[in-house]
């Protein structure tokens, strides 16, 4: 299943790199759950407790984790939480170049973190799924608009620590034309959009640039819906507006009076139909035990013959009826009561 796949080349890089040089940044891999590491080699494997005790192991202590993937398919916020490691979730599409929403966001994170936590062996966990092409980008974006390093040198320093160089040409080109930014304010900055369903397009809001199309344009059939509803009250009002006289009070008086009248004629013609329905139903009813009431009469008097045939004579008969039974020489002498009566004592015999 697509959930509990291994991501693609995710074997071929390094679990972790170590941490930049003159940064609080270390780069690594996804951290992939206990799921998802049973499809990998037991030598392979690398978990977010991995990167816990490989930064320990570093000499430094992890305290928060920025995931920039575009899923949430591959680990557990909470087993870093759990141990009070902080963890931030920004949605970053691959492929294309992070837009500005995203890189701010990520100032933010940091320098916030950076404000509240003042202890030097405290490092800062960035990751994507290979721990490359968006790490890098957003964390040497950072470096030369937050920190002032050129965008060579902050390129190989983050090449050199995480072991593997930036491979996508766009996001390098794009990192050559930055420069330090001292107007940079927390929070003063377009926002993050959030994810969006349909990713296979590879052209969802979230990476175009700054500003960008609103999120939620009508499709051309809606436009023509609104415009033509609007078309409609307009015409409406330069109706009102030009009629000969205004529509008062009287007049709606009236149009209530008309509805109400409506109302009970609808009701009384609902009611006529259900009494025709009820009349029809009842002398269905009556046919039905009179044709029923008829035959078993002439079902009993055939049953006489036949005990009249086997010489019974004068004798009682065995399938003699001891019940009271009505008079079935008169089938008018029944009356309707009679004969349910005999339809019943039918069914029940």
């Amino acid at each position: 299943m697509y959930q509990y796949s291994v991501p693609e080349r995710w074997n071929e890089y390094k679990s972790i790199g170590e941490v930049i040089s003159g940064t609080k940044f270390v780069a690594f891999k996804v951290p992939l759950k206990k799921e998802i590491l049973s499809a990998v080699h037991e030598n392979d494997r690398f978990g977010p407790e991995d990167v816990i005790e490989k930064i320990k192991e570093k000499g430094h202590v992890l305290g928060l984790v920025i995931d920039i993937t575009y899923t949430d398919r591959y680990y557990h916020q909470t087993e870093f939480i759990e141990k009070k490691i902080e963890h931030e979730k920004i949605y970053t599409g691959g492929h294309d170049v992070p837009s500005d929403a995203v890189v701010y966001r990520f100032f933010d994170v940091v320098e916030k973190f950076i404000m509240k936590n003042k202890n030097e062996k405290m490092v800062i966990g960035v990751h994507c799924t290979h721990g490359v092409n968006r790490t890098g980008y957003i964390v040497c974006r950072y470096m030369v608009e937050r920190l002032g390093i050129d965008p060579t040198k902050a390129m190989e320093d983050f090449n050199k620590a995480r072991g593997h160089p930036i491979e996508r040409k766009p996001y390098i080109d794009d990192l050559l034309s930055r420069k330090y930014n001292p107007d940079y304010v927390i929070g003063d900055h377009p926002p993050v959009l959030k994810k969006v369903k349909n990713y296979n397009k590879r052209n969802n809001y979230s990476n175009k640039p700054w500003p960008r199309n609103k999120t939620h344009d009508m499709t051309p059939s809606a436009m023509e819906v609104k415009k033509d509803r609007q078309f409609q009250r307009d015409f409406q009002s330069l109706t009102l507006n030009n009629s000969s006289h205004a529509f008062d009070d009287q007049d709606r008086s009236k149009q209530y009076e008309r509805g109400e009248k409506e109302q009970v004629e609808r009701e009384n013609f609902s009611d006529r139909e259900e009494k025709e329905y009820k009349d029809k139903l009842r002398k269905l009813e009556e046919q039905t035990v009179k044709q029923k009431a008829g035959e078993l009469c002439s079902s009993r008097g055939e049953l006489q013959k036949d005990d009249d045939r086997d010489g019974w004579q004068g004798r009682e008969s065995p399938f003699t009826d001891h019940r009271p039974q009505p008079a079935r020489d008169n089938k008018k002498a029944l009356g309707r009561r009679g004969m349910i009566n005999v339809v019943l004592q039918g069914i029940l015999s």
